[in-house]
């Protein structure tokens, strides 16, 4: 008989999670996930690859704890204390949202609000701390939120492996299980309910994969759950339980994964400077910091010292410097984006320079926009900490990200620098990047999007501000930055900007809808939603794997022709498919239409209208040159 996972002892662990617990669990689930990440992308490679879900939410994850430690250092300067419970997950959920990448990024970010939410109806949360009783409530409200964010939830996904370990753990609490017993029942459940996710989705049926959003889910559970028990890192790593498999082997990455599994472990370098701290509290420093990372130095005397070390927790190590003293100059560097800037100068190593000094001084530059965790991003993607006034000091700088872009253009508003007032400002998330000139000479302001490196909330939001408009339109380009760009209304709301999502869920329909937009004119959004709903659209691209589509088996070569999110037509020439999707896409009273022709698909366009020729007289034909990396040809039909 099987064993109840309720009412089974659970191994002895924390009684409750402090601040500190906390912000180690979530330091545990990045580094999980950036380990892991190759390997859930490839769980929704199947059979295009596309999939970039565990990279979505190690970056969620990732750039808003870079947001979190800003915020945390720059207020323990501020009023020389330390965030809690409920400060502290207030500013994480806030900078997870900004950050949040694609649909499992921003219900990742809901995980997070709903810690925020629950913790902050407790009054005496602070003393008592996270118990099993309110972790429930947490995961309940994680549950809720999430639900909230998607338009139509879909069972099967991610938000199923959520709501059966929110039930699990409300079914523990009540069995009176402590907080331990609760998060294990709670993982337990959420390994069970991700296995039997391809017996609700036909797509992971045929795939023979479970959900990638519901396997980063178990991700961050299991980090949770080894936070409570007391777990190391060692110990975690040889774990070789798959996620809703037999063993990792089938789970881990395949053939056609965009990205390899990402694992630098310590991931950050953390530097800092103190001054008046005696010989026996840089003892302390010294003592603390080897305990949570390596490569550890404090250098100097009680006027001075210099701080460094190499560690997976760079909210620890800043906080171990505010318990002696007042850091300062702080600069944390993810060290896998140092590896890449040392490759592109052709330097072995990268050092931050003694004064803090940036390129043109002498020393490589690894900060401020240099190295980009997500290539051709635009905006600054990570929360931006309060200033902290009253002092010269240099406040936090976080690799990858230009906190001085996110508000530049403002700035020149705001002084009458900037370019005139529009009644109406368009944001385009585009991920064909030959087109970016069309969609600027339109008047767009233009994000790169596409699998792998997609846009974020806190993109959209700062990018909606440049263009200085009362009203501004997004654009986006496929399901991920629909649901990005509806948390970012909210954000912008917040800020006053009047934030519309134009409904372009491809490419060709927001070039559509850019083209009868009146920049002078913020009522014409209205033409804008008419002109993307009236164009018909899909897309070509090449099978990375065998599976069965809805259209028939295919193999690793095959060109997939996809309309609606559905395999139509599956063939072995991309020229054959594509004319076959074009002349179901016509049907009848077709006008115009648009042919994009991919990094791999050079010429197929004029191919296929060339094959179409009689079926196209009378129609307006566009050949595009896209240079997309993973659709070899995208179409469109007014």
């Amino acid at each position: 008989m099987t064993e109840n996972p309720v009412t089974r002892r659970a191994p002895a662990g924390l009684a409750a999670l402090d601040a500190a617990a906390l912000r180690r669990w979530m330091f545990r689930a990045r580094e999980d996930l950036g380990r892991h990440r190759g390997a859930i992308d490839a769980l929704n490679v199947y059979p295009v690859p596309d999939g970039d879900t565990g990279t979505n939410l190690h970056l969620t994850l990732d750039v808003g704890l870079r947001g979190f430690v800003e915020t945390l250092v720059a207020r323990a300067r501020e009023r020389d204390e330390v965030l809690g419970i409920v400060d502290g997950t207030a500013v994480m959920a806030r900078a997870t949202l900004y950050a949040a990448r694609g649909n499992s990024g921003v219900i990742l970010s809901q995980l997070v609000a709903g810690l925020a939410g629950a913790v902050a109806a407790v009054p005496d949360v602070e003393e008592t701390g996270i118990d099993g009783a309110l972790m429930a409530s947490i995961l309940e409200e994680a549950d809720v939120r999430a639900r909230r964010a998607v338009a139509q939830p879909v069972e099967g996904t991610i938000l199923t492996v959520m709501r059966g370990a929110a039930q699990a753990a409300r079914v523990a609490v009540e069995a009176g299980a402590d907080l331990a017993g609760v998060v294990a029942a709670a993982c337990d459940a959420a390994r069970v309910v991700l296995a039997a996710t391809p017996t609700q989705l036909a797509a992971l049926a045929r795939a023979g994969v479970v959900d990638a959003g519901g396997a980063g889910l178990v991700v961050v559970l299991d980090a949770l759950r080894a936070q409570v028990e007391g777990v190391g890192g060692a110990e975690r790593r040889g774990d070789g339980d798959g996620i809703g498999h037999a063993d990792r082997s089938s789970w881990g990455a395949g053939p056609g994964s965009p990205h390899a599994p990402v694992h630098t472990s310590p991931a950050y370098e953390v530097m800092f400077l103190l001054d008046g701290v005696d010989d026996d509290g840089a003892l302390r420093l010294r003592t603390r910091l080897s305990e949570i990372g390596d490569s550890v130095l404090v250098a100097g005397d009680v006027g001075l010292r210099t701080v460094h070390v190499h560690t997976d927790e760079p909210g620890l190590a800043v906080e171990a410097g505010v318990d002696v003293g007042r850091p300062y100059g702080v600069r944390i560097a993810t060290l896998t984006e140092i590896d890449a800037a040392c490759h592109a100068v052709g330097v072995g190593a990268v050092t931050a320079a003694p004064d803090g000094g940036e390129a043109g001084d002498g020393w490589p530059r690894t900060g401020l926009g240099t190295v980009s965790p997500d290539d051709g991003v635009v905006a600054a993607d990570a929360l931006t900490a309060p200033p902290v006034t009253g002092t010269a000091e240099p406040t936090v700088v976080m690799e990858g990200t230009d906190a001085s872009a996110a508000t530049e253009a403002t700035d020149a508003t705001d002084a009458g620098e900037g370019p005139a007032r529009r009644a109406l400002g368009v944001v385009a998330c585009v991920q064909a990047p030959r087109l970016v000139p069309l969609f600027e000479d339109h008047g767009a302001v233009v994000l790169a999007d596409a699998p792998g490196r997609r846009v974020s909330p806190s993109q959209l939001v700062e990018a909606a501000r440049s263009t200085t408009a009362g009203r501004v339109a997004v654009l986006p380009d496929d399901g991920d930055a629909v649901l990005a760009a509806s948390a970012a209304v909210t954000i912008a709301q917040e800020e006053g900007i009047d934030l519309v999502i134009v409904p372009a869920a491809h490419l060709l329909q927001g070039l559509a809808a850019l083209a009868v937009a009146d920049l002078d004119d913020a009522s014409s959004i209205e033409g804008m939603a008419s002109a993307a709903t009236a164009v018909r659209c899909g897309f070509v691209a090449t099978a990375t794997s065998a599976a069965t589509t809805d259209a028939g088996p295919c193999t690793p070569g095959d060109a997939l022709g996809v309309t609606d999110g559905r395999v139509t037509h599956v063939g072995g020439r991309t020229r054959t498919v594509a004319a076959a999707l074009l002349r179901d896409l016509l049907g009848d009273g077709a006008e115009i239409v648009t042919i994009v022709d991919g990094a791999q698909g050079a010429g197929i366009g004029a191919a296929v209208a060339a094959d179409l020729a009689e079926e196209l007289d009378g129609v307006e034909v566009t050949l595009l040159d896209g240079g997309q990396a993973v659709y070899d040809v995208l179409i469109g039909v007014e």
